[in-house]
């Protein structure tokens, strides 16, 4: 079946009227869009990419049909991503075994698959990363390689103060880095809302669950992380809290 064609100029005029406090809305029953100020064009790049390479019987991610920036002198831009609308049901708090290995292999397959050509580290298109590490303030710049990420961290480190330091290693990988109870379906399996996604050495990925364990779905994130890193000592993602701390202050 050919995707939805939506003409753009009809898209946000479909934003507006859900209101400028939401940032995603079900244009019809086969369409959903997520638009904002803070969304990229990079997040839809890269869920383009492994819709395109991930197998469905996996882990599904929703497909891509567009996106594009609108830009004016009087407001900062918005990107709209226009997609196929997924069904599911939401996880609980109390999944079983049998679906928490269902999530943990589907992680396990993003980590498997090719990487976009000429990707470097962090988001796809040149884009200044943004998560829950270098937080809404931003790295204020973009990494070509782990060494210039490290040096980026260490140096974070080193002007604050701290002795802590951390060694990345080269290997790259496509991490969500958002995994929350919240960002995933069953009945398929499926992966949502990829805005804080990119390039990472594997242990991004594992900040980004153990940063869950003292919120709301910790319980989810702690079964989670077992499965995935089989860690009951977390010292090694000491240098990365730090620095998150330290950019969630703007530092």
């Amino acid at each position: 079946m050919a995707p939805p064609s939506i003409p753009r100029g009809k898209v946000p005029e479909a934003c507006a009227r859900s209101g400028t406090q939401i940032n995603s809305v079900a244009y019809n029953e086969n369409v959903w869009i997520k638009y904002g100020e803070g969304v990229t064009e990079a997040e839809a790049i890269l869920q383009q990419h492994i819709h395109a390479t991930a197998d469905p019987r996996i882990v599904r991610i929703p497909e891509v049909y567009d996106y594009f920036t609108i830009s004016s002198e009087s407001a900062r831009p918005i990107t709209y991503i226009i997609m196929e609308h997924v069904f599911g049901t939401a996880l609980t708090c109390n999944e079983p075994d049998d679906v928490l290995d269902q999530v943990a292999a589907g992680v396990r397959h993003l980590w498997e698959l090719p990487l976009p050509p000429q990707a470097a580290i962090g988001p796809l298109g040149g884009q200044i990363p943004h998560d829950w590490l270098f937080s809404d303030y931003g790295a204020g710049r973009t990494f070509q390689n782990a060494n210039e990420l490290q040096g980026w961290i260490n140096k974070k480190l080193e002007v604050h103060g701290y002795t802590d330091r951390i060694t990345l290693p080269l290997e790259r990988f496509i991490c969500h880095c958002d995994l929350s109870r919240s960002n995933i379906r069953r009945d398929p399996l499926t992966f949502l809302d990829w805005g804080r996604s990119g390039i990472y050495p594997r242990v991004f990925g594992e900040y980004a669950v153990f940063r869950q364990f003292n919120l709301p779905g910790a319980r989810f994130a702690k079964a989670l992380h077992k499965r995935l890193f089989q860690e009951n000592h977390y010292k090694h993602l000491r240098p990365l809290a730090l620095v998150a701390n330290i950019q969630a202050v703007g530092s």
